[in-house]
């Protein structure tokens, strides 16, 4: 699946009402009446739908939260047939919640694979799981919580990201890394991302694997730089990609809330991912470095209140997102969105679930898209849109149409078992698409700078209409030797023969002071960037500093360009 990328895409191109014909969801209620949750969900080769789920006594009584298991022919709209439960292993903490988090399944081994909050992960083989029991479970445990598993269906290789709360190898914090295991249950453990990355409290979250077998994941916290999606890069390390700063958006800085999540790759190698934060969906191209978010309340209004939880590809190429509300008052915001290509960019189709306010999702080589949601009383269902998909095949971790790869092995058609009980539910009436529009960008005009003392003032201009962001960094960078600051621009020659022949090899830009600002389209505002408290001391002894402020703008389709570079001179008072 190729998307192209909006040209000149902004605003809002969707009217309220837009997308809000009823989709006729049918809900399967999970046997039990406790308060639950429901994380994950996937389904086999052969259509059936496993899923994870706990009421809140079980959960917090003993650490063996369950796996379900729904069979389709076998189930009955609006009630409880056709679900068996499973026991996860009864290892690891005592003393807390513990919660499956994420599923995935290995459809040539027909494994399916399962982490837990407390560090737990193996694989359960479906034809020998007993319900109410662990059997036919195999299990080992890491030295992290989990949250998030993926397989590599090519070379089998299990992905899990250890999600933790601190940045250490030792002293009760490990985590933050990616980890890889297989059938056999051995553990394989990349470094801890925030050492590498002098950051910290990452989150790793949301693994997905590409057709080359490159491993993909969100960064949910923004440490202390910003959030990111990265990859497992050559060798033992990663490559991370910051996302972009957009109104409203903090770019750095801790505990302001989850960004993104959940990624997953498409067929063409392009990675899509979900930012809570913003309430958008991410494009990132990594052969071009391109990274495009897009605005989902540009679809529909009422999904401001919302925000996506989980993207999954589906047989025929299309892709698809749970968005839920935030508040059980906001029920028109939840829904499932199906997003296709077109000739000017990807477009979207709004499902609007009503009361049901979806969490993962699930598309299935039937035709039918699944998902988990939590109704009005606060349990987790298990719900369907029926035939909105063309009934496709997986071939080596890639899911094609029927009639897709020529010269492929076909996964071995599902059983034609009981028919299903009581009357098939009707097909899902897919709502007419919608474009999916840019994050907007004003366009940032700097006018004259003027300094005074230790500050420079610009009279910055953003140029659009209302809707538009300038997001833009103001940085203040070395223009020539500054004492107090090695490495920045040339020392005189006397400084520089003293220096040792290493200190060449490690120069690097110095910042004299730096500092952000977002304006809305029309706006016109001084903004002023102090020298920091190094830079001022060192203008003290020196009488005065030469610098440029560089003025970078973040753009919508990923990185910055610089907007003006401007000579200035700090002369101590």
């Amino acid at each position: 699946m190729v998307f192209a990328a909006p040209a000149g895409l902004v605003g809002l191109l969707a009217s309220p009402t837009a997308a809000l014909a009823d989709s006729a969801p049918v809900v399967y209620p999970i046997p039990g009446s406790e308060p639950s949750v429901g994380d994950a969900i996937v389904t086999d080769p052969a259509g059936q739908v496993w899923f994870t789920t706990d009421d809140t006594n079980v959960v917090n009584a003993h650490p063996q939260p369950r796996i379900g298991r729904l069979d389709p022919a076998n189930a009955t709209a609006g009630g409880s047939t056709g679900f068996s439960l499973f026991p996860t292993p009864a290892v690891g903490s005592s003393c807390c919640a513990t919660y499956v988090r994420s599923l995935a399944f290995d459809n040539a081994r027909s494994q399916l694979w399962f982490v837990r909050s407390d560090g737990v992960y193996g694989w359960a083989d479906p034809s020998a799981v007993v319900a109410g029991t662990s059997t036919g479970m195999h299990y080992a445990t890491a030295p992290a919580g989990l949250w998030g598993v993926a397989v590599d269906q090519n070379s089998h290789a299990v992905w899990m990201a250890e999600n933790s709360s601190g940045p250490y190898d030792s002293g009760g914090y490990p985590g933050d890394r990616i980890a890889r295991t297989d059938s056999a249950l051995g553990l394989t453990e990349l470094p801890n991302i925030s050492l590498a990355s002098s950051r910290w409290n990452l989150k790793p979250i949301g693994p997905s694997v590409g057709p080359n077998g490159e491993v993909w994941f969100a960064e949910s916290d923004p440490g202390q730089r910003g959030y990111r999606i990265a990859r497992v890069g050559g060798g033992s390390g990663y490559d991370e990609y910051s996302l972009n700063c957009v109104a409203a958006s903090p770019c750095s800085g801790s505990n302001t809330g989850q960004g993104p999540t959940d990624t997953a790759v498409a067929s063409d190698g392009t990675v899509w991912f979900i930012d809570r934060i913003t309430n958008t969906l991410g494009r990132f191209v990594p052969s071009s470095g391109q990274m495009t978010q897009y605005s989902l309340t540009s679809l529909d209004l009422s999904l401001s209140a919302a925000a996506p939880r989980q993207l999954r590809f589906a047989a025929d190429g299309s892709l698809w997102v749970a968005v839920g509300a935030s508040s059980s008052s906001s029920t028109g915001a939840n829904a499932i969105l199906k997003v296709t290509s077109s000739a000017a960019g990807p477009v979207a189709s709004v499902f609007h679930t009503g009361a049901y306010s979806p969490y993962a999702v699930a598309p299935s080589v039937t035709g039918d898209v699944w998902f988990t949601a939590t109704d009005s009383s606060g349990c987790i269902d298990i719900v369907r849109l029926v035939q909105v998909t063309t009934p496709g095949k997986d071939v080596g971790g890639i899911t094609v149409p029927d009639g897709g790869t020529p010269g492929a092995t076909p996964t071995p058609a599902p059983p034609a078992g009981p028919a299903p009980a009581g009357t098939p539910p009707p097909t899902t009436t897919t709502p007419p698409p919608t474009a999916l529009a840019v994050v907007s960008a004003g366009v940032a005009q700097p006018g004259k700078v003027t300094t005074s003392g230790d500050t420079a003032t610009v009279r910055q201009i953003c140029v659009g209409p209302p809707q538009d962001k300038c997001s833009l960094i103001y940085e203040l960078d070395a223009n020539e030797y500054v004492t107090g600051f090695p490495g920045s621009g040339s020392a005189s020659r006397a400084t520089a023969a003293r220096a040792p022949k290493k200190t060449a090899k490690t120069k690097k830009a110095v910042v004299l002071g730096t500092t952000a600002v977002t304006l809305t389209g029309g706006q016109t505002k001084a903004v002023s960037v102090r020298l920091s408290a190094k830079a001022r001391k060192a203008l003290k002894k020196q009488r005065h500093i030469r610098a440029k402020l560089v003025v970078r703008q973040q753009l919508p389709g990923g990185g910055t360009k610089v907007v003006s570079t401007k000579s200035v001179t700090f002369k101590a008072k």
